[in-house]
């Protein structure tokens, strides 16, 4: 299993951020591998990081 994020807006940071994010999550679907690839309006932040993190650990942990 494999969590992935990306804003829409990580190009202010890095300009390949999304689409090679995105690329990864593909290429990890084509190799069987369950990916959930959270994207949104967002950008290279504390506070997009932090919220994706508690998402993130909350779908990769499962149920308590």
């Amino acid at each position: 299993r494999a969590y992935l994020a990306a804003g829409w807006y990580e190009d202010a940071w890095e300009p390949a951020i999304y689409d090679n994010t995105a690329q990864l999550a593909r290429v990890l679907r084509g190799h069987g591998a369950e990916v959930r690839f959270d994207s949104g309006p967002h950008g290279h932040d504390t506070v997009s990081a932090r919220a994706c993190l508690a998402e993130g650990l909350r779908w990769l942990l499962g149920p308590p």
